[in-house]
């Protein structure tokens, strides 16, 4: 590298002398290569000889670096932030500002650290070509990804796909991705497996999706080191990703597969070149299963089938009930190298609605719209309608056909079918019956001539009991009869007044939506809480008092029937002690003594009942048996229903031991906490009951439980089975959805 320039030599003659400029990188190597970052600059060094020295001392020395910038020092160094070939070229000027001849310039390589490029291969033994069968995800493609830092300032470049297959059958191409069952036609599609909320599911994508990962450098020791993020010292150089991506095709053929940067993802100055993959897709004749779900979405391949799309666990009768029942390979893919099922000359396929030993009449209908025409497919798509009256649990659809010889056979997930107005809820103040108010009124002499109006034309508009909870009777009348529950307790007010309370109180206001009137019902009362809507009975089981009463429903009716001292006691069934002269009652534990310092007499038996009210061992079958006979599980199938709850006991007693000793081996050490008496017997000071659990009434329900319209249970529900996705509540919903959509046919 040289400076020349021209001279007078000694004898007057013009001598031309040449000098030198070097180039150092970051790590002062002689080279013309660097990165584009911003601590690997190129050092330029002019080497002067001792004559062109001397003739240009003091004189401007200009360095241009082919990047739009320049400046003026002997020597220069400079960072490029772009890569590329830059001309850099130093000039010397003379005292009057004359630059000299011949002045000197070179071109330096300036690269990306990371440079934007895509690495492709397969799993199969030839690196560029791969096979799979039709329908199926086989040998997928592994591509791997870098970029450099400038090529992220927009976002993250798009890689895309693309296949030989043309627009006539590509899934994107054709827009089927567009349509709404546009995964049931036949087609050719690059697929990744993507983890969606913990589940890995089989996606068409036009653009590959990568896991990646950033690269962080710093120079050490005038080296460039990788280092991480929280490094002071760290540059985010760019990224490296990796994606494992799929081609699958119904249609065997032989493709070529391209993958690239999307244009204009990428800037000028990098590198886009695409990279191919050859793949030969190969005809697949077999036909395993029928799948059914709700709309043909039901997972593909190997392990991989989801319940997202399933026929929904809850169904009512009288609406469209609709399936897509298509038949899979031996490998759990979709097979529509067939005709349509049941569709002009296609396979006939044979369904029925079964809980695995009664089938139940059913009427089905073939719904392929658009999708008639198309002459492969191996589908069926349509609805069916269930007039049951009853409410079907745990059906499911079952159906088969045959092609080619194969039975291809399969069920769906089981559901529930319910009555058309299976759930009804009521509210406290809905139970009126203003056609009855009416007819009342129209009986006063002062109405005789109204009657027409009160009783028949009134009241049909008011309505009666059983009137729907929305007519205007009833809507009215609970208005007033909760206007203070409805308008000021924050516990069981409706929406929009509980919006105005938490405005009232400075406190972050409601989302509040118009809904139809049915509706907005019952979110207002479904937005209480389980336990206000269904109160609680009475748990009070002290109620031992009779004052002179027996089995009267008032008094004393938590008192049981009366121990001698051979009574059986058995552990954990509570007992009462009375005092025989203050009438004082104690409730005794009844596992205390078990562990008392003095022990009773403990048998433990297997198998044994007992009556909770006669305190006797018993065994209740067709042929007698002494008392406290063990009862066999061949007998229990003989036992007859004595008493009230008598088979819960039966139950319990052959699936646990029984623990139980005699009231006549009582002595202080039992820790029960009743008077001694003196050496007295203890049945001489108290009188000893069992304690008997008694169903008490539901207090403070908003829901009326005593509605005749009303069909939730106390006891049907656990909070559970009341919250959760296809529960009470969301079935309460559908129903009111479906009928407000007019859904249920008549």
């Amino acid at each position: 590298m040289s400076l020349s320039s021209l001279q007078l030599d000694s004898s007057g003659e013009f001598d031309l002398l040449y000098n030198f400029f070097y180039v150092r990188d970051y790590r002062n190597v002689e080279t013309y290569e660097t990165f584009a970052l911003p601590f690997t600059p190129l050092h330029f060094i002019p080497n002067l000889n001792d004559g062109i020295e001397d003739f240009v001392s003091n004189k401007r020395l200009v360095w241009n670096f082919g990047d739009g910038t320049t400046v003026e020092s002997v020597t220069a160094s400079h960072a490029y932030d772009k890569p590329g070939r830059y001309k850099v070229t130093c000039y010397l000027y003379d005292e009057s500002g004359t630059g000299y001849l011949d002045t000197f310039s070179s071109k330096v390589d300036i690269k990306d650290y990371i440079e934007d490029k895509l690495d492709i291969s397969v799993s199969s033994s030839l690196s560029s070509v791969l096979s799979a069968d039709a329908g199926q995800l086989e040998n997928p493609i592994t591509i791997e990804r870098y970029n450099s830092y400038r090529s992220l300032e927009s976002g993250i470049p798009s890689i895309v796909a693309y296949s030989s297959a043309g627009a006539d059958n590509d899934y994107f191409r054709n827009g089927y991705a567009n349509e709404t069952y546009g995964h049931l036609k036949p087609y050719s599609s690059f697929v990744q497996k993507l983890t969606s909320s913990g589940v890995i599911e089989n996606i068409e994508v036009d653009n590959v999706i990568t896991e990646d990962t950033p690269i962080y450098i710093k120079l050490s020791s005038n080296e460039i080191v990788s280092t991480t993020e929280t490094d002071p010292d760290a540059f985010y150089a760019g990224l490296t990703g990796t994606a494992d991506v799929y081609f699958k095709s119904d249609y065997p053929s032989k493709y070529n597969l391209i993958f690239g940067y999307k244009q204009g993802d990428i800037f000028e100055y990098s590198n886009t070149t695409n990279y191919g993959v050859s793949s030969t897709i190969i005809s697949n004749n077999t036909y395993d299963k029928l799948s059914f779900s709700s709309n043909g979405l039901d997972g593909e391949g190997p392990n991989n089938s989801f319940t997202t799309f399933n026929i929904g666990a809850t169904k009512f009768a009288t609406t469209k009930i609709a399936f897509v029942a298509k038949v899979k390979d031996d490998n759990n893919f979709t097979q529509k190298n067939m005709p349509l099922l049941s569709a002009g000359s296609g396979p006939e396929l044979n369904i029925v609605l079964t809980n695995g030993t009664t089938n139940y009449d059913i009427d089905i209908t073939s719904n392929f719209l658009d999708l008639s025409t198309l002459d492969t497919g191996g589908f069926y798509k349509g609805y069916f309608v269930s007039n049951n009256s009853d409410t079907l649990e745990d059906v499911y659809l079952s159906g088969h056909t045959t092609y080619s010889g194969n039975v291809i056979s399969g069920a769906s997930n089981t559901f529930t079918v319910y009555p058309s107005s299976f759930y009804t809820i009521s509210k406290k103040g809905e139970n009126i019956d203003f056609k009855a108010a009416f007819k009342d009124i129209a009986e006063q002499p002062l109405f005789t001539d109204a009657k027409v109006l009160m009783s028949d034309f009134l009241g049909s508009i008011f309505g009666d009991l059983s009137s729907t909870q929305d007519s205007i009777g009833k809507a009215t009348y609970e208005k007033i009869q909760n206007f203070f529950d409805n308008n000021s307790s924050i516990d069981e007010s409706n929406v929009d007044e509980l919006d105005g309370i938490l405005q009232m109180l400075s406190l972050p206001e409601l989302n509040k939506y118009s809904f139809p009137p049915k509706l907005n019902r019952l979110i207002d009362l479904l937005s209480i809480s389980r336990s206000q809507l269904f109160g609680r009975r009475n748990r009070n089981q002290t109620y031992y008092q009779s004052y002179g009463y027996r089995n009267n429903e008032f008094y004393g009716y938590n008192l049981g029937d009366k121990l001698d001292g051979g009574s059986i006691i058995v552990a954990g069934q509570q007992i009462v002690a009375s005092e025989k002269y203050s009438g004082k009652f104690t409730t005794l534990n009844t596992t205390l003594p078990l562990s008392a310092r003095t022990t009773p007499t403990i048998t433990i038996t297997d198998g044994i009942v007992y009556g909770t009210s006669t305190g006797q061992l018993v065994s209740a079958v067709s042929e007698e048996l002494n008392s406290g006979t063990p009862i066999t599980l061949e007998q229990f199938g003989q036992c007859e229903v004595l008493t009230e709850g008598e088979d819960d006991l039966l139950t319990q007693a052959l699936s646990s031991s029984s623990q139980y000793y005699r009231l006549s081996d009582y002595n202080s050490s039992w820790g029960w906490p009743l008077l001694s008496g003196g050496g007295r017997d203890i049945l001489d000071i108290y009188n000893f009951y069992y304690q008997k659990d008694v169903t008490t009434d539901i207090e403070n329900s908003i829901i009326d439980f005593k509605d005749p319209n009303n069909t939730i249970s106390y006891t049907l529900t656990s909070y559970n089975d009341w919250s959760k996705n296809d529960g009470t509540m969301s079935n309460i919903f559908s129903q009111s959805l479906y009928e407000g959509l007019k859904l249920f046919e008549d």
